[in-house]
């Protein structure tokens, strides 16, 4: 239901930036009208990774029971609250459009994407050591990382246009 609220959202923005007089615009607005879709387009991406992935990795995870090993959860756990951090700024960056916390949220992605691979080996490791919880939710604790990079990355892209164009994005 909150999926479907989102894409509605979603729908509506295109829907209003579509009705806009695009030949009226100055070049300034043109360029925010575009951004803003892409922006809906990343959250709505960012709630399906939630809604979708997460959510639905939780009723796995219920349904057969399963736990994941006490290192490889508190990796999750440390892994979410980086991206809910993360995903705190993009709002706070989509709201006052301040250039220091864009170049902030671009550098916090690719932070995220160095520490995910980093809690892969860690997962890894804990196969090749027997940790029975972990070849048990191998899969789920896998695909739970990778929504939440997915999520992270949707969230960060909102820092992009902001960073670009006060010149900071780095190529």
């Amino acid at each position: 239901v909150q999926s479907e609220h989102v894409q509605d959202l979603h729908e509506d923005i295109k829907r209003f930036l579509a009705q806009l007089n695009h030949s009226k615009l100055e070049d300034d607005q043109r360029e925010r009208s575009s951004e803003l879709t892409t922006i809906a387009l990343n959250l709505e991406t960012a709630a399906d990774a939630v809604n979708r992935g997460l959510i639905g990795q939780a009723r796995l995870l219920n349904e057969e029971q399963l736990i994941f090993s006490e290192s490889g959860w508190s990796d999750i756990e440390d892994f979410h609250d980086q991206v809910l951090s993360n995903a705190q700024l993009s709002l706070s960056v989509l709201m006052t459009g301040a250039p220091d916390a864009a170049r902030q949220l671009v550098r916090a992605k690719d932070k995220v994407r160095t520490v995910e691979q980093k809690l892969q080996e860690r997962h890894l490791r804990r196969l090749r050591d027997g940790v029975q919880e972990s070849f048990d939710t191998s899969r789920l604790h896998q695909e739970t990382l990778r929504f939440l990079k997915i999520a992270n990355t949707a969230f960060a892209s909102i820092g992009y246009p902001i960073a670009a164009r006060s010149g900071d994005l780095l190529s």
